[in-house]
């Protein structure tokens, strides 16, 4: 809805926010007031908000949906609730100008199409973070026997770590690495389907 435009605050009293409740709408930020009661966010709460370019959401909400994000082009500045598990499916994708995301601690779980499409995404802030690590432009699990994306990669060749069992689906997508090494001793089982995509 074009008619919904600029800043929006969400009263404290508000508990849900339903599927699709934002979608397409042309705010710029949306805020929540002090004390919100928001619990429960539903899928694809945001989708397509073409012009959202910030917005924090409360530490009340302890679930992330799937594509709540997908396609807001113009977000930039995202804080995500201390308390969620997971990021889900698509939940960021094609949020071409969001260049850097902090991870709570509680996340635990990403699903590998969280950030596709996301291009301009270059730092994934994992300091709390006990199951992930950024580290040379790259993202891993806590462990480093997944590569789950290259963020800012400034080299055109890797060389695998011995400890990489597995690179994720899409984990190369769009990256300028022409050039991969595979340790003779490598512990590397699995290479997912579209690993080496565009």
């Amino acid at each position: 809805n074009t008619c919904l435009t600029g800043e929006f605050t969400i009263p404290s009293t508000v508990t849900e926010i339903g599927n699709s409740a934002f979608a397409s709408t042309d705010f710029t930020k949306v805020t929540f007031e002090a004390e919100s009661q928001l619990s429960s966010i539903g899928s694809k709460a945001f989708q397509g908000c073409r012009n959202l370019q910030e917005i924090a959401l409360p530490d009340t909400v302890t679930e992330l949906p799937t594509q709540i994000f997908d396609g807001c082009s113009a977000l930039a500045t995202v804080t995500l609730p201390s308390n969620i598990p997971a990021i889900p499916a698509n939940a960021f994708k094609n949020c071409t100008s969001l260049g850097s995301i902090k991870l709570p601690e509680s996340v635990s779980e990403l699903d590998g199409t969280a950030f596709s499409g996301c291009t301009s995404l270059k730092t994934i802030d994992t300091s709390d973070s006990k199951h992930f690590v950024s580290e040379d432009g790259l993202f891993y699990n806590a462990d480093k026997t997944e590569l789950l994306r290259v963020l800012d990669y400034k080299g055109s060749s890797y060389e695998m770590p011995d400890s990489l069992a597995t690179i994720a689906e899409g984990a190369l997508v769009g990256t300028t690495i022409t050039a991969i090494t595979f340790p003779e001793n490598s512990t590397r089982t699995a290479i997912d389907a579209n690993m080496f995509k565009n």
